[in-house]
């Protein structure tokens, strides 16, 4: 799953709560996503689609790149929506839940590389805000832009505001390389060739961008009109 779809200097890694949004029903408690035996990714992925109850939809199953980990993306009757990981396991036994998280949001997953999630939602007219996870849950990195982006090798995310772009290091949430755009342009595409990335943008003086080299040592964004 990818998508296209921060001010000053760019990314603002905001300190976002995640706090749920309150329901209308009455929160009873709902028992977690509970698996059986499984032996290998697919056979893993079969298990949690059965793993729904009454009181539990199971939305949707993504199985990491590397298929060492996948997630169980739920919702529980009269609460938001709940991200399980589990650790594919190497036997025919239970796996392993790593982490258990409630954003309090919708959106979208997509495994990226080296076993980070990434869960982006919309949170207005072009505004998009994200947060990447470990397998166990710890939040690598967080941002609000106007355009996400994962690179197709999931190595490398991009983040685009009207004050410029952010290249962000899939492996570990490192912000890797910024470049500033003039104010009051809007970021309109993210587009990954090769190993570099171009971020066309609408300017006043019209149209401009920014692009980021990413097969160099040091990898580095510039402007270019």
């Amino acid at each position: 799953m990818r998508g296209k779809h921060f001010g000053p200097l760019l990314l603002l890694a905001l300190a976002l709560s995640g706090t749920d949004a309150r329901s209308a029903l009455p929160r009873e408690r709902v028992s977690p996503v509970a698996l059986g035996p499984c032996h290998d990714a697919s056979s893993c992925a079969s298990q949690a689609y059965s793993a729904a109850t009454p009181r539990r939809v199971i939305l949707d199953v993504l199985v990491s790149r590397e298929e060492r980990v996948f997630a169980v993306w739920s919702k529980p009757r009269g609460l938001p929506r709940e991200i399980d990981i589990f650790v594919v396991p190497e036997h025919d036994e239970v796996p392993l839940r790593t982490a258990h998280l409630a954003p309090g949001f919708g959106g979208d997953l997509a495994w990226l590389r080296g076993d980070t999630l990434w869960h982006w939602y919309g949170c207005g007219s072009s505004c998009v805000r994200g947060t990447l996870y470990n397998r166990e849950g710890r939040v690598l990195f967080r941002a609000q832009g106007a355009l996400q982006s994962v690179r197709p090798d999931g190595g490398y995310l991009a983040v685009a505001s009207q004050d410029g772009v952010s290249l962000v290091s899939a492996l570990d949430g490192t912000l890797v390389a910024t470049a500033r755009m003039a104010p009051e342009a809007v970021p309109l595409d993210v587009v990954w060739e090769g190993e570099r990335v171009a971020i066309d943008y609408h300017a006043a003086t019209g149209s401009t961008g920014i692009v980021c080299d990413l097969g160099a040592s040091n990898v580095g964004c510039r402007r270019v009109e």
